[in-house]
């Protein structure tokens, strides 16, 4: 072999060699250093929570307190009459509440208090609740009208979980319509409940429901802001005493909503901040009047001087106003032919608004003027319950009585607010974690990290968990755990990661890697052919010669 021939094969081996090497470790090494990272995700299992139900089931319990002989039998007709009347609440085809129904005779301590000589049905109450503080469901105590001194009323829904009906003379279908009254409208609050779930999935009503659009979404923190708006400091300068009103009136009440939110808040004094426009006048009486047309611009005209707060948590609003002196008597009516007064409104998922025109009315003779804040903080806790999701219970039965509550909370309002909010977490995170799922499906250059995937796990386990104990009612645990999943799936979502190479599509990819691979691959792809080329030339004249 010339060395001429020698060196061919030389120059043809190498290019082979070249050429192996880049196929067969440059583009997978290249390939596995440039792909996506996908994390596995447990699609099957967030597939299945398409069908899930979110059922709460809620326990009811009717307790004869009564020494008939014939309780037992009275119960066991109660309890097929309560079974007819209490049927599931299905939202969308899916089974939002069932009813645990059960009834019995008092046991020993129960009938022990019932046979006290009490004074009210509030001291009962008191007592009963003492034997079991925490929650079992909603349990209705039935008396004889001659175990109580004295009532004006036949039905009392007391402070806590329980409520008492008078018999005289019932049958048991007026019972049994009694506490499906009870449960469905007050309890429960079932047309409420519906329409929670429904707005959460998207679903339209006919007629916009005021309960879902005035309350503020669940959230893990709350900013309550209290201000003062003084005009004209220098005709009348303002003073309150927040800071022990908050103590005595909204303390009380934010504590028993710690397992709910957590609340901060803030107070503030505004000067010579008035309305933009100036109100109706009423030229019978000489005072002034806003109307309901008249009242979105008057947040908008003291919206910008509230000043903002270096927070993320969602704030509500707390206005107390001392009208200008001009303004006379300053009120809110419905319409102009209406000569109903009041002295407040609320602004749906903002805050509350308080007028108060006594300022003008003191007779002392001393520009500084104290706020009696007794009932302008009543309103603010009324406006609170109703812009955090409580609803406002309007029964007008004269034989319903509510008992009242010393912080502005009883038991069984916070419950119903915790089963309102387990239910449109549940919806929420169920409805957030299918739509981030089909996403990462349909776009498979979108990076999920470890992270992700965890994210997404925990709030699938915790999704089940809430499940399982809205199944047997317990809805602290229910709640806690389902606030838990979908904070875990919008944070999964909302994650900055998933956008590093959305916007990063084939034709870019193409653009790049071109100028790269190009000017390399054309030159090992020729140097390989004329090598093969030459290789096999070389092979088919040995042949020849053979």
């Amino acid at each position: 072999m010339s060395d001429d021939n020698k060196e061919k094969f030389n120059i043809a081996y190498t290019s082979l060699a070249v050429g192996v090497v880049i196929i067969v470790l440059g583009l997978p090494l290249w390939w596995v250093t440039t792909e996506v990272y996908r994390a596995p995700l447990p699609y099957s299992r967030i597939a299945q929570l398409g069908f899930l139900q979110p059922k709460s089931v809620v326990p009811v319990e009717a307790i004869w307190l009564t020494d008939e002989s014939d309780a037992t039998e009275s119960s066991a007709k109660l309890l097929m009459q309560l079974k007819a009347n209490l049927k599931p609440v299905i939202s969308d085809n899916m089974t939002i509440i069932d009813y645990m129904i059960s009834t019995r005779t008092g046991d020993e301590m129960e009938m022990k208090i019932a046979q006290e000589n009490f004074t009210s049905l509030v001291e009962l109450d008191r007592n009963l609740n003492m034997l079991s503080s925490e929650s079992q469901g909603f349990r209705f105590y039935l008396l004889q009208a001659n175990q109580i001194r004295s009532f004006a009323y036949r039905i009392y829904v007391g402070c806590f979980y329980s409520t008492f009906i008078i018999m005289d003379g019932d049958n048991y279908e007026s019972i049994a319509s009694k506490i499906q009254l009870v449960i469905q409208k007050i309890y429960v609050n079932e047309k409420v409940l519906k329409n929670t779930v429904a707005s959460i999935l998207g679903i339209r009503e006919k007629k916009a429901d005021v309960e879902s659009m005035r309350a503020m979404r669940s959230t893990d923190s709350f900013q309550l802001s209290f201000t003062l708006i003084n005009p004209e400091p220098h005709n009348m300068l303002a003073k309150w005493k927040i800071e022990d009103a908050i103590k005595v009136n909204l303390d009380p009440f934010l504590e028993a909503l710690k397992n709910y939110s957590i609340f901060t808040v803030d107070s503030q004094v505004l000067y010579y901040s008035g309305l933009s426009m100036k109100p109706l006048q009423d030229h019978v009486t000489g005072s002034f009047y806003l109307t309901p047309t008249l009242l979105p611009r008057v947040i908008n005209s003291i919206e910008s001087r509230l000043g903002s707060h270096a927070t993320s948590n969602p704030g509500i609003n707390f206005i107390l106003y001392i009208p200008e002196t001009r303004f006379k008597n300053l009120h809110i009516r419905m319409s102009k032919n209406d000569s109903r007064m009041t002295y407040s409104f609320i602004s749906p998922r903002w805050g509350g608004f308080v007028i108060d025109s006594k300022a003008h009315n003191h007779s002392s003779t001393s520009k500084i003027y104290d706020v009696d804040l007794k009932e302008a903080m009543k309103t603010f806790v009324a406006h609170l319950k109703l812009l955090l999701g409580i609803p406002k219970i309007s029964i007008s039965d004269k034989n319903l009585k509510f008992g009242k509550s010393d912080i502005g909370l009883t038991k069984w309002e916070y419950h119903c607010l915790l089963r309102r909010r387990t239910l449109e977490n549940v919806a929420s995170a169920n409805q957030t974690l299918t739509s981030l799922a089909k996403l990462l499906e349909e776009i498979t250059n979108i990076v999920i990290s470890d992270k992700i995937k965890e994210l997404i796990n925990f709030s699938i386990d915790e999704l089940d968990k809430s499940l399982h104990f809205m199944k047997i009612g317990d809805v602290l645990k229910a709640f806690n755990h389902s606030k838990a999943a979908v904070l875990n799936s919008e944070k999964a979502f909302f994650d900055s990661s998933l956008l590093e190479l959305l916007y990063f599509p084939s034709d870019q990819k193409f653009a790049v890697y071109v100028p790269l691979f190009l000017p390399i691959s054309l030159p090992v792809l020729q140097s390989l052919f004329h090598a093969i080329k030459f290789l096999y030339r070389q092979r088919k004249d040995k042949q020849k010669e053979e």
